[in-house]
């Protein structure tokens, strides 16, 4: 089970629901999982550490966005874009990319 989250709002709502879930049947064996999972709060780490949450992380936004983003959105909140070493502090991550690809010919 996967769903899309931006920001830490949506991943509170999302874990609010795996949590319901994780009531009725255990998840924490099951991999479930957060796609995107860009600006994390710290509870929003430490709840997909109980659930056994993992995150579907993006690496190519940084690649392809992150000198764009740095200047909208300042090195303070960038800490929080995309902080893998603070995502493997408390569960597993894995990378993919569904990022808009523009081909040219």
């Amino acid at each position: 089970m996967t769903a899309h989250t931006a920001g830490e709002g949506a991943m509170d709502v999302l874990l609010d629901a795996y949590d319901f879930a994780n009531r009725i049947a255990p998840i924490k064996e099951r991999r479930w999982c957060i796609t995107h999972a860009n600006f994390p709060s710290q509870r929003n780490l430490e709840r997909c550490r109980d659930l056994g949450v993992c995150a579907d992380v993006q690496p190519a936004w940084l690649y392809k966005d992150g000198t764009t983003l740095l200047k909208v959105l300042g090195k303070e909140r960038m800490r929080w874009f995309q902080p893998y070493k603070s995502w493997l502090e408390y569960t597993t991550i894995g990378g993919g990319s569904d990022h808009m690809i523009r081909w040219t010919t």
